[in-house]
């Protein structure tokens, strides 16, 4: 691997999603994505978007996995009536490397999930992992653009932004570009990025099963190709 590390963030990219006052797109779904503590000091945050525009980012510290199952269940349930579709409809994708597996087995009957940070990326020709290939697929977004995060309250901006600028990333023996693990990052602020995980989760592509079948949404295609 290459010695040299950059962020994946700019200050730039992220003043423009700050910036971005885009409208609602209301012939899409919304999505909810949650990444789930797994020690003390961590938190479980939820981040709900439609289309490019976020809504919704919420962070609980000491939650266990059937309380948090519950709160993503109602989150569906309220962003589902926005959106005018059953709560149930709403794709929810939960980090589902160590205990968000329990959150995702307590769906009960609505849709929930599992991205593992872990598996191979969707363009896996220019990322090792799923992680990397989210983290700057949502930082290309608010470069071109298709990020707009100006519908969140101050605070959680703040905390968002610094969680932001913490990853530092470098290239592989491949080229690829790998972001830096987890520990790291919040060695480095002080603080995990969970609510970060759970923004690039809301914005994740995903396997959706229909029936017999399964979608896969590349990872930077329009959501109304999903088909809903």
């Amino acid at each position: 691997p290459s010695q040299a590390t950059y962020a994946v963030w700019s200050d730039g990219a992220w003043q423009a999603a700050e910036d971005a006052r885009l409208q609602e797109p209301l012939d899409q779904p919304c999505e909810i994505g949650v990444d789930v503590a797994r020690f003390g000091d961590d938190f479980t945050e939820m981040h709900v978007r439609r289309g490019p525009v976020s809504l919704h980012h919420e962070a609980a510290n000491g939650l266990s996995t059937s309380e948090t199952a519950g709160r993503v269940r109602l989150l569906a349930d309220e962003y589902g009536r926005r959106c005018g579709i059953e709560g149930r409809q709403v794709v929810a994708k939960i980090d589902d490397d160590g205990v968000g597996g329990g959150v995702v087995d307590q769906a009960d009957g609505y849709t929930f999930v599992g991205v593992s940070a872990s598996a191979s990326a969707i363009e896996a020709e220019k990322y090792p992992n799923r992680r990397s290939e989210l983290w700057f697929s949502v930082a290309e977004r608010a470069d071109d653009g298709t990020l707009d995060l100006s519908r969140l309250p101050a605070e959680t901006l703040r905390e968002l932004r610094r969680q932001a600028m913490g990853p530092r990333w470098s290239l592989d023996s491949r080229g690829r570009r790998v972001v830096e693990d987890k520990r790291l990052t919040k060695k480095r602020i002080k603080r995990s990025p969970d609510g970060m995980d759970g923004l690039n989760l809301a914005y994740a592509p995903v396997v959706v099963s229909t029936g017999e079948s399964a979608v896969v949404a590349p990872a930077r295609e329009d959501e109304r190709a999903w088909g809903w």
